[in-house]
C-alpha cells in the first residue's frame, strides 16, 4: 500500500504533490526543449515516478515500469521546436492535472479517496506512443491496461464493502 494509504488521510498526496512540484521545476526549466536527450530523460523520469506512486502490487509497477524505459526512445523522431513546445505544454498540462486532483482529494476525503488519486495519476501519464518503439506500444498499453482493471476492481470491492458496513 503506498505511503498515502498507510498513515491515513492527512499527509494525502504531500510526496506525490512534491513530485509533480519537483518536475515541473525541472521542466519548466527554460531551453530545456532544445536539449533533446535531457528533455527525453526528465521525461521519462516524471512518467517512472508517478508510475510508482500509484498504490497498487509492486510486481505490476515493475513490469509497466520495465517495459516503458525498455521501449523509451532516447532519440524520438525529428521534432521541430514548435512540436516539442507542444510535447512540453501537453506535459505541464498532465503536472496540473495531478496538482489539481491532489487538492481536490486533500479537500474531499473519503476511503476511496487513495483510489481516485491513484485513477487520476494513471489517466494524467504524459505518455505517448512516439515515446515508444512502435513494437513496444502494445505491450505497454496491455500493461497500463491491467492497472486499469486492477484499481477499478479494487474500486469495486471498496464500493461493496462500504454498502455492506
Amino acid at each position: 500500500m503506498s505511503e498515502a494509504g498507510n498513515l491515513g488521510y492527512i499527509p494525502l498526496g504531500c510526496d506525490l504533490l512534491g513530485q509533480v512540484d519537483y518536475y515541473g521545476a525541472i521542466l519548466g526549466k527554460k531551453g530545456l526543449i532544445t536539449i533533446e536527450g535531457e528533455f527525453r530523460i526528465s521525461k521519462l523520469g516524471l512518467i517512472v515516478d508517478l508510475i510508482k506512486a500509484i498504490d497498487v502490487p509492486y510486481d505490476m509497477i515493475s513490469r509497466l515500469t520495465t517495459a516503458i524505459i525498455e521501449a523509451w526512445r532516447l532519440d524520438a523522431p525529428e521534432r521541430s521546436l514548435e512540436e516539442r513546445a507542444e510535447e512540453m505544454s501537453y506535459i505541464m498540462q498532465s503536472i496540473e492535472a495531478i496538482r489539481s486532483t491532489i487538492q481536490w482529494c486533500k479537500r474531499h476525503q473519503g476511503p476511496d479517496t487513495v483510489r481516485r488519486l491513484d485513477i487520476a495519476v494513471l489517466f494524467a501519464l504524459p505518455l505517448m506512443p512516439s515515446d515508444l518503439c512502435s513494437s513496444e506500444v502494445g505491450r505497454v498499453h496491455n500493461l497500463l491496461g491491467q492497472i486499469v482493471d486492477y484499481l477499478s476492481k479494487t474500486d469495486e470491492t471498496n464500493m461493496k464493502s462500504l454498502i455492506v458496513e
